[in-house]
């Protein structure tokens, strides 16, 4: 079988996309013929399209969790993994997701409309991003203004900072069903858990997988994460996280091509579970395959 994998993208999240795709080219050893960067090797794909079996999307962000990769895909016939074009657009629009996982009783911080409402430190976060790029955490009207004139081809939203413990739950579909992996929590060295908390090796943040908590809070977060996967729609995989304060559970954001590079909270929580990735893989490369 030929397996193949996009990678690339237009946006921020290119070189993180690129170091997760590398990571699975060497897992399922696929040959470097069929290891593609959109959009740059697109021709290249679509010369290609009859030799390949099934492509793995590995972007993330723009071009690969808003749904454009997936629908060129889908124009030229080629299998792909993970969720729909119309799934991956809705995960990715924070505001979206948070009004759809509303109408289910899942709670997230308070939203501002106006910048002169805020009250206190807020974050300010683009509706469509990941890796925590293009994020500030301010309590200063005058840096978000700032900020937005700066960015002012990208469109954000502002939501209340709450104090508490950070976690994150990943979803697998594997043979016996969905499946919530151990809970991680992560505590960083900085403001929040930014870019440089998640791949500087000089400011990793902490995480603890499983994580110390309670099996009451343990079981909430995995119920919640299953859920958000279940509503959202989500296929094969997604991550969810969360914060948690002395009083409730807060949903930040879900991913639908979560990292996979060497030091992803998903590959850590597999491995917490005993889970080879590369079986995973080649289980949902099977399902998807021959269905």
């Amino acid at each position: 079988m030929n397996i193949a994998i996009i990678t690339g993208g237009r946006g921020a999240e290119k070189k993180v996309s690129i170091m997760s795709a590398k990571n699975i080219q060497e897992l399922l050893s696929i040959p470097d013929k069929y290891f593609f960067n959109y959009p740059q090797d697109i021709e290249k794909v679509e010369k290609l399209k009859s030799q390949i079996d099934i492509c793995i999307p590995m972007i993330h962000g723009l071009d690969g969790e808003d749904g454009h990769i997936q629908l060129t895909l889908d124009k030229m016939n080629i299998p792909y993994l993970f969720s729909s074009p119309l799934v991956h657009r809705i995960a990715l629009d924070k505001r979206k997701t948070k009004s759809i996982l509303s109408n289910i009783g899942i709670k997230s911080p308070q939203e501002f409309d106006d910048v002169k409402d805020i009250k206190g430190a807020v974050f300010v976060k683009p509706i469509n991003g990941g890796s925590s790029l293009l994020n500030i955490k301010t309590s200063s009207i005058n840096e978000i203004q700032d900020f937005f004139r700066k960015h002012k081809n990208n469109n954000f939203i502002i939501e209340e900072s709450l104090e508490g413990r950070e976690f994150s739950v990943g979803v697998i579909e594997t043979s016996s069903g969905v499946k919530a992996l151990p809970v991680v929590e992560i505590k960083t060295k900085r403001d929040f858990f930014d870019y440089e908390s998640k791949y500087n090796e000089e400011e990793l943040a902490q995480e603890i997988c499983p994580a110390n908590i309670s099996q009451e809070l343990r079981n909430n977060l995995k119920g919640l994460a299953l859920s958000a996967h279940k509503e959202i729609g989500c296929k094969h995989l997604s991550r969810s996280d969360f914060i948690v304060t002395n009083s409730d559970i807060y949903f930040l954001e879900i991913n639908t091509i979560p990292g996979m590079t060497k030091t992803s909270l998903i590959l850590k929580e597999l491995e917490a579970e005993d889970i080879p990735l590369k079986e995973l893989f080649l289980y949902w490369i099977h399902q998807d395959k021959f269905k």
